[in-house]
């Protein structure tokens, strides 16, 4: 360990405390009945179009200027296409040009009353996606469009982080902030916090970073402590006995999930998936124990599907036959493995709005 740096970056996800979503009038409360917080806009019906919360912007604001931000003048919303079940769209209204604050900075306390400057290369505002709920019972994968349009500010940090204590050093000072604005309670076991961690390991000589894995989705100190441990670990021994870290290592993604063990278990990279070809595929998936499994799954074009999403236009679904494994985790695209099973994604039928539009 000694002769290894490790350097961390953040993407934390926070869910602004406003009373509306970002784009429509639709509640953003925690906890109400399945889609009953949808409408038309954040259904993404065709006709509709999106409407800016100006109480997001002033949040945004707010937050770059308590972390020595420089606030954008002029900036602009993206479309991030791609097909998630739980994105009614196919596309995510982001910012990627021009975010609306950069190159900002928080300081943590160090040992011997010395304080550490970890960069922010930007913020920018993003909607949420729903929430997909799996019933093992009926084999399938529900989804709850209430968290759909919620509003996010998403914070990208520079990788200055080296440890996992800097990484919770880091996180509570922004906590704070983000408190003491008063734009969100981060709570994290609620969802309204999430952060992903990109880590990488290189010798202490070397001045290029070493390749980076990320790990998705975590809502805990615990967790984020745990995973930066064994993944640290990981790289190095991977590095020791003369191999490579890969983005996608043996066509597996650098998206990881926490197990209970304190482990982080591989599953398939969106990115990688979208570019393989309507067709049956195999995959190789490497254990944490070292061991293998080999597993074919199928890609398929939409109309040829189970799906009943009206939105999945000529998108591709993905369907994965397991062989012999059980439950890994779930990655981007709607990608659910199970045993031995095909998975199919249903919407939850009930839309307090539906009566009037066929009216």
């Amino acid at each position: 360990m000694d002769k290894y740096k490790v350097d961390i970056g953040l993407e934390v996800h926070v869910e602004l405390s406003t009373k509306t979503k970002i784009f429509c009038g639709c509640s953003t409360k925690f906890g109400g009945a399945v889609n009953t917080q949808v409408c038309p806009v954040c259904m993404a019906l065709p006709g509709t179009l999106p409407v800016l919360n100006k109480r997001v912007v002033e949040y945004a604001m707010a937050l770059g200027i308590a972390t020595n931000c420089n606030i954008t003048k002029h900036t602009v919303f993206d479309r991030k296409n791609y097909f998630y079940p739980d994105n009614p769209q196919n596309y995510q209204i982001s910012q990627l040009y021009l975010p609306i604050c950069t190159k900002g900075y928080i300081e943590i306390g160090m040992v011997n009353n010395c304080k550490k400057r970890i960069g922010i290369h930007e913020m920018h505002m993003e909607e949420d996606a729903g929430k997909l709920i799996h019933d093992e019972k009926e084999d399938a994968s529900l989804i709850d469009y209430n968290r759909a349009g919620v509003p996010l500010i998403e914070i990208v940090s520079e990788p200055d982080m080296n440890s996992a204590d800097e990484v919770i050093k880091y996180l509570e000072e922004l906590i704070d902030i983000i408190r003491y604005l008063e734009i969100s309670d981060c709570k994290l076991n609620e969802g309204s916090m999430r952060v992903d961690v990109n880590l990488s390991v290189r010798k202490k000589e070397d001045k290029q970073l070493g390749t980076r894995t990320e790990m998705k989705n975590m809502n805990s100190f615990r967790s984020i402590t745990r995973a930066i441990e064994y993944e640290v670990e990981r790289q190095i021994d991977i590095i020791e006995n003369g191999g490579k870290v890969y983005v996608d290592d043996t066509l597996v993604s650098s998206d990881n999930y926490t197990s209970k063990s304190g482990s982080t278990i591989i599953t398939l990279n969106k990115d990688y998936v979208n570019l393989l070809s309507v067709g049956e595929h195999t995959l190789k998936v490497a254990f944490n124990n070292g061991g293998e499994a080999t597993t074919k799954f199928t890609i398929a074009k939409a109309e040829e599907s189970t799906s009943n999403n009206p939105k999945t236009g000529d998108n591709i679904m993905f369907y994965i036959s397991m062989l012999g494994l059980s439950i890994i985790g779930l990655a981007g695209a709607g990608l659910y493995i199970k045993k031995a099973c095909q998975r199919k994604m249903y919407m939850l039928k009930y839309y307090p709005w539906q009566e009037s539009i066929e009216a």
